[in-house]
Parts: C-alpha cells; structure tokens; sequence
C-alpha cells in the first residue's frame, strides 16, 4: 500500500508541471473572457485561478479533489453515465465554456447531455487538447450541431504538438430566435 501511495504522489509531481495552462491557452482566454461574465470550466486548476481573478462569475467542474485549487468556484462533482460526465446540473446559461476535463482517456463526449442547459446564442467555447481525435471530433460535433464557427490553433508545448479549438456563434442573437 505505501509503494501504491508513493507511486501516485510521484506521478502527480510528475504531471502537474505539464497541466499548467499553456501561454496559447491563456492568450485566448483574454480575448474571449471579460469580467462580470458568466463562465463554466470542466477540469480545474491554474484556469480557475485566473477565471476567479478576472472577476468572471464562475463554475468549475472536478471529479478530483486532488487537482482543485482552493477557490470558490470549484465544484467537486463525480463522474457518473456513459460516456462520463459531472454530476452536476447547470441552472442558467454561460457566456464562455472551457472544456479541458476530464482529465484523461474518459473523454470529454458527457458534455453533449447537459450543453443545451449551458448555452445561449451568445456563448463561445474553448475545447483544449484537440489534438486528441476524441475532442477534436468533440469540437465539430457541437459546432455541427449549434451551428457555430470553429477555429482550430496549433501550438508547441515543450517537446509536443498541442491543439484547441475555439467555437464561436456563427449567428446573431436576433437570427438566433428566428431559427427556433
């Protein structure tokens, strides 16, 4: 059991310098984000810090308690269903949606069930790690079905090629309630 407790304390040294938001990342979160608005994050960390100081109205989604910042806005929340998602349900709209958890291979697909709750015609996404098939398909999806534009940058991180994508409103609030 102590080798087990040693092992995970280790690997959490080892990856917590690689979940660091990245420059890119932060770049586009100045040009998206202002303050007063209402934002949600799914994973949290150094981006909720940042949200936080912004002065954003914010909700922050971890399954983890191991990698939440000491913030308000985090809200511990398990996994639950297939594919996994919080458990947790929106109660208003967001302005911004970082999509950057659950951390690792249990997919980011959950969203889809609750991103009607979570959107309004104004709403822009960032999806990080588009590099990964799964969110990059992840990505077009909602800009399929939301009918929202999608820019997909690429970036170095270290040694590695790294991919978001971020999705903004192709239309405007007005032509927004004609189509409903």
């Amino acid at each position: 059991m102590f080798i087990i407790a040693w092992f995970h304390r280790r690997l959490d040294n080892i990856l917590k310098p690689f979940m660091m938001v990245s420059p890119e990342i932060l770049k586009a979160l100045e040009e998206h984000v202002t303050p007063n608005m209402f934002t949600l994050e799914t994973g949290s960390g150094q981006s909720t810090v940042w949200f936080e100081n912004r002065g954003c109205n914010h909700v922050a989604l971890e399954d983890n308690s191991r990698y939440a910042p000491s913030c308000d806005s985090v809200v511990i929340a398990p996994l639950v269903d297939s594919p996994p998602w919080y458990d947790w349900s929106p109660t208003y709209p967001f302005d911004f949606i970082l999509i950057d958890g659950p951390l690792g291979l249990k997919g980011r697909s959950g969203v889809l069930r609750v991103l009607p709750e979570c959107i309004h015609p104004s709403t822009s996404i960032l999806i990080d790690d588009t590099d990964r098939k799964s969110s990059y398909r992840l990505g077009l999806k909602i800009a399929q079905d939301y009918e929202m534009d999608i820019r997909h940058i690429e970036y170095r991180k270290g040694f590695f090629r790294k991919k978001y994508s971020v999705l903004t409103p192709k239309f405007s609030k007005i032509q927004w309630a004609d189509r409903e």
